[in-house]
């Protein structure tokens, strides 16, 4: 009768053990997927950050101030004493204007004809 009786709760110590470790691995299992979409989801936030620090970057770059000096050109127009009725003369505006489009400055404009002494020699 003891052997039943052993045999019975051997059984029983048995039975309770594999049902603990088969409860451990369905938890662990769930815990592992849980770990696996919170990672996924870490994932996708820092790629939308990196795509938003890129757009953002890109934007700073095209709308980025850029100052042009025009110093030798702008010192020889400020001293013209027409400045004291038009902000700027012809070649004031044509320097500004090839500024603002990006360009290099024209040449020097011609010089008004000679006078008549200056030709012929």
């Amino acid at each position: 009768m003891y052997r039943y009786v052993a045999i019975a709760l051997l059984g029983l110590v048995l039975g309770f053990g594999g049902g603990w470790k088969t409860q451990a691995w369905r938890y662990d299992s769930a815990e592992l997927d849980r770990s696996r979409a919170a990672s996924r989801d870490q994932l996708k936030k820092i790629e939308r950050g990196d795509e938003a620090a890129t757009k953002h970057e890109t934007f700073k770059a095209k709308e980025q101030i850029r100052y042009v000096y025009r110093t030798q050109q702008v010192d020889r127009i400020v001293e013209r004493p027409m400045y004291r009725d038009v902000c700027f003369d012809d070649d004031g505006l044509r320097i500004l204007n090839d500024a603002i489009a990006g360009r290099e400055p024209a040449g020097e404009p011609a010089s008004a004809v000679p006078g008549p002494g200056a030709g012929a020699r």
